[in-house]
């Protein structure tokens, strides 16, 4: 579910403009605002799941993820789009560090 929300988002710019009357350079905004999360959400969700646990962050993340989509589904001003993008970026970026460490874990 995070990875269709951030890899395969350019497939749809075409019906979002058309729905929200977003320009092209706003979808592409609000998509390297939640890339740039991604990075920066890792050094934050990283120390608390090693704390409190991985399995905890990574349901977190994924109805945090859940929730900021359906919202930025509903997004048709730039401020919107941008804030949701962000927490979509920031909620999913257990995904992006903690992977490699479950698997480690289980091996």
């Amino acid at each position: 579910m995070i990875s269709i929300s951030s890899a395969a988002i350019y497939s749809v710019f075409v019906p979002i403009i058309k729905e929200t009357g977003l320009a092209l350079g706003d979808l592409n905004s609000g998509t390297a605002y939640m890339f740039l999360f991604f990075g920066l959400g890792c050094l934050f969700w990283q120390p608390v799941a090693l704390t409190y646990g991985r399995r905890g962050i990574l349901l977190f993340s994924l109805l945090g993820t859940m929730a900021f989509n359906i919202w930025s589904a509903h997004a048709t001003t730039y401020g919107t789009w941008i804030a949701a993008r962000i927490l979509i970026g920031f909620c999913g970026a257990p995904v992006e560090s903690l992977a490699e460490v479950v698997i480690a874990d289980v091996v």
